[in-house]
């Protein structure tokens, strides 16, 4: 199997922090993408679908110099991951599934202060009747609620790498011992968690603490690790060089 992770394209919420603008442009609990975004999306779905035969490199094309061949495409239940994926997985010509695993370190909430407490909104994502009528080509891997597939509230630090293992442990039995090449449209965030659980890294730290590391990855950045056997081969990190410089966040 070849395993790809492929970062969102750019959200209002990423335009925000970019620009600065704290204010005027506050932060919203699911943002939509801009459109840069979209152009993002459409770039690195030609990426990933293009086919160049006359390409002469090693036989395991170890920088997708010639192809991808995308088999199969996951992605979040947040809306910037389904609208990124949505783009890929439609340009591909490949079934798209949405695994609610996959979502960004914290789940869906807003957080204020109220005097000097914090606040966490109680929020429960898209709906499944939002799902068919505005992405009725994706595929759910497990039902999602009545209000939502968000259970609500703000995800505990602990419960990210214990969540993470989940998707490692998904793909692996879904994929392991096969040849196929799957994409997981995921988050900046949670991809830390998903590496080192590929990896077989620390993923627990007490709460007072922070890894001392952390991998920056760009909007529409692709990853890549080979998995032959129960071995991660890591290929590359957060290539972007389709995207046009006025294209990189």
């Amino acid at each position: 199997m070849q395993l790809y992770f492929v970062r969102h394209a750019q959200s209002t919420n990423n335009a925000r922090w970019e620009s600065g603008e704290f204010t005027d442009n506050p932060r919203v609990s699911d943002p939509p993408l801009t459109v840069k975004g979209f152009m993002q999306s459409q770039l690195v779905a030609e990426e990933l679908s293009k086919n160049n035969p006359d390409v002469k490199t090693h036989f395991l094309d170890q920088q997708n110099r010639r192809e991808y061949g995308i088999t199969h495409v996951y992605c979040s239940l947040m809306e910037r991951a389904l609208q990124t994926g949505s783009i890929i997985a439609q340009h591909l010509g490949v079934p798209i599934t949405a695994i609610a695993d996959c979502h960004e370190v914290g789940g869906i909430y807003l957080e204020r202060l109220v005097g000097n407490e914090p606040v966490i909104s109680m929020e429960h994502g898209i709906t499944a009747q939002y799902l068919q009528s505005t992405y009725p080509f994706v595929r759910l891997e497990q039902p999602i609620g009545d209000k939502g597939w968000w259970v609500g509230g703000k995800e505990d630090r602990d419960q990210v790498a214990i969540r993470a293992n989940r998707v490692i442990d998904f793909i692996r039995h879904r994929h392991g011992d096969t040849h196929d090449r799957v994409v997981i449209i995921t988050h900046g965030g949670f991809f830390n968690y998903l590496f080192r659980a590929l990896c077989r890294c620390e993923t627990q730290l007490a709460p007072d603490h922070r890894f001392p590391y952390r991998f920056m990855y760009n909007n529409c950045g692709i990853s890549r690790f080979d998995m032959p056997d129960e071995m991660a081969q890591f290929i590359y990190h957060n290539k972007t060089d389709f995207l046009p410089d006025d294209l990189i966040t």
